[in-house]
């Protein structure tokens, strides 16, 4: 939440940050606010660590970083290249682009999904893979509205 309110003071206070115009945006072109995307390049691999520490809780928090890693990678991948992609200028790269961010997102998923199906039987399961959920719908939520 550190990272979100500093962001968001940023973009206030410097009326938006670095910015760029998505031209090829549906609808018409619209501002990209840098900042944005360094927050979700942090907010996005916490989220997905927060909830594999979940499932990890009996192991050292190093185990839960080294199984998130790759994940971490993917976030990273997912978040930057949807950056590019809203400021790239070739309807080519663009699509290649959202391909790619799509791929980093699904990957991220479909990891957190295995790690719940792993722990299954444990006890609060339900609980646990609600956070699974609200991660994959958030994801999916911003990838409808920020890159079309």
């Amino acid at each position: 939440y550190g990272v979100k309110v500093l962001t968001a003071l940023h973009l206030w206070w410097h009326s938006g940050g670095w910015m760029h115009t998505d031209v090829l945006a549906w609808g018409g072109p619209r501002p990209v606010y840098f900042a944005r995307f360094l927050q979700w390049s942090i907010a996005v691999p916490v989220m997905q660590m927060m909830t594999s520490r979940v499932f990890l809780c009996d192991q050292r928090p190093s185990v839960t970083l080294l199984r998130c890693a790759p994940s971490i990678v993917a976030a990273w991948v997912f978040v930057w290249s949807s950056w590019v992609m809203e400021i790239t200028l070739s309807p080519a790269c663009r699509w290649l682009l959202m391909f790619l961010s799509l791929m980093g997102s699904v990957l991220i998923s479909v990891d957190q999904c295995k790690l719940a199906y792993d722990h299954r039987k444990e006890e609060l399961f339900g609980m646990k893979m609600s956070l699974v959920v609200f991660q994959i719908v958030i994801f999916t939520w911003y990838g409808i509205v920020f890159e079309l």
